[in-house]
């Protein structure tokens, strides 16, 4: 309730601080995504905490400063083995990927022609699968789960226009979610916008 509350009045400040001129220029990105995820729980913090991204997204500029982004991100499998303090021979391999796909508002409050300097808010629908391997005692045991949610995300950063059409974009997001293992992540973005 109180992320539906915080996303609500998010889009209602960025909508009412710009209400100009309908512009309507479509945009496609691509983006490269470090992520850093922090876990709820001592039996998840086994997994890996860092992820690469790719990230591809189409927009379209409603107004002179607003704009409306649709992304799918999709991780790379990232590894990491945790041992027993106890007994040594016993450890646990695991393997992460996450996908996300969404819709963030992008303002950019600041433009200075050549440069822009953006916020963003958004909503994203999260998966996560999780592969187990436990070796216990000389013996190995798989176990495999699928992580679901939706995260509310904010972003702050700056987009460079080289040309009217080409912009490389940086960005720094903080993502607040519900997925049952992941509490929230930090992402860092870099990438380019191509507009029509």
């Amino acid at each position: 309730m109180k992320k539906s509350l915080l996303l609500a009045a998010a889009f209602g400040t960025l909508f009412a601080a710009n209400a100009n001129a309908k512009i309507w220029h479509p945009y496609v990105g691509v983006d490269y995504v470090y992520n850093n995820a922090k876990y709820d729980s001592p039996y998840d913090k086994q997994l890996a905490e860092q992820f690469n991204s790719v990230s591809g997204s189409i927009g379209i500029k409603l107004t002179t400063n607003l704009a409306v982004e649709a992304f799918y991100q999709q991780s790379l499998d990232e590894n990491n083995t945790a041992y027993n303090t106890q007994l040594p021979n016993d450890s646990v391999d695991s393997s992460v990927k996450f996908k996300a796909y969404g819709v963030d508002l992008v303002s950019d409050f600041i433009n200075l022609d050549k440069i822009e300097i953006l916020t963003s808010v958004g909503v994203a629908q999260y998966s996560a699968d999780v592969n187990r391997n436990y070796y216990y005692g000389g013996k190995m045991m798989n176990v495999k789960n699928t992580y679901d949610g939706t995260g509310v995300r904010f972003g702050v950063g700056a987009q460079l226009n080289i040309t009217d059409s080409i912009g490389v974009r940086a960005m720094a997001r903080y993502v607040l979610t519900d997925v049952e293992a992941i509490k929230d992540m930090k992402e860092f973005t870099v990438g380019l916008r191509y507009t029509f």
